[in-house]
């Protein structure tokens, strides 16, 4: 993670390691070389964890970037695997720390600007772990900022959902995404058949309603029957990645809000 860091700047700290003794080490880039020095943006998820999330910090930490998605992992420990007689045994040792002094530990990264997100965090993520080490801070260290992305944010989160509220693939994405987390917190199921059907039935003329909502929108074909919605997903037909496509438009005004990009 820190010699991913160091291609987007100079040299310097990425990652401080406290160990369980309290001791503290530093990881980082350690040449002056630059293989990007443009603007640049990071997509994170409830998935990334540990070395995404030190490269995501530094990036922030550094204001070398952007910080797009969703509330990370939150995984900042350090475990080392000790053989046993019938195993082994997986023990914490250390802690990850940024830069800023603040723990990847059980909080994670705070995205700069959020996506809707399709996982719980409170079944997903360090924090929904019973034994899960608290989040704490240690001493920051002295390093160069690049930039100020944080007096950009305002603007930019309006400028974002101004148009994600007009975006017919993103809005297409949000609602299933509400849809999906509506039915993982009632997961009860009927075991009479009928009922199931209709249910079923129910699901799938929603998901051709919305579906055509989008396209309709988009000024592209309807589609007739849900038949036709299951064949456009299992085809190599081109969908569009609203949050891929919103990530652009998002550094694109980014680069215009900024007179130094």
């Amino acid at each position: 993670s820190y010699e991913l860091a160091g291609l987007f700047i100079e040299s310097g700290p990425v990652v401080q390691i406290r160990s369980s003794g309290g001791r503290i080490s530093l990881r980082g880039d350690r040449d002056d070389e630059i293989f990007w020095t443009g603007p640049m943006a990071v997509l994170v998820d409830r998935l990334s964890a540990s070395a995404s999330e030190i490269f995501a910090g530094a990036i922030q930490d550094y204001g070398r970037g952007l910080i797009i998605g969703d509330d990370t992992f939150g995984k900042g420990t350090v475990q080392q695997l000790i053989p046993i007689e019938d195993g082994q045994l997986k023990v914490t040792i250390a802690k990850f720390y940024r830069i800023s002094g603040e723990s990847t530990q059980n909080r994670g990264i705070i995205p700069d600007i959020k996506f809707p997100s399709i996982l719980d965090h409170n079944e997903i993520g360090e924090n929904a772990l019973p034994t899960a080490l608290p989040y704490d801070q240690i001493r920051a260290l002295k390093y160069p900022r690049y930039g100020n992305p944080s007096e950009r944010i305002q603007a930019l989160t309006q400028r974002h959902r101004k148009r994600v509220a007009k975006d017919p693939n993103f809005v297409a994405l949000s609602r299933r995404i509400k849809r999906r987390i509506n039915d993982q917190r009632d997961p009860a199921l009927s075991l009479k058949l009928s009922t199931r059907q209709q249910e079923q039935s129910l699901k799938n003329a929603w998901s051709l309603n919305v579906e055509n909502e989008r396209r309709q929108a988009s000024k592209i074909p309807l589609l007739s029957d849900f038949g036709e919605l299951e064949e456009f997903a299992n085809s190599n037909e081109s969908q569009p990645d609203a949050i891929l496509n919103e990530t652009v438009q998002i550094l694109i005004d980014d680069i215009k809000l900024n007179r130094h990009l």
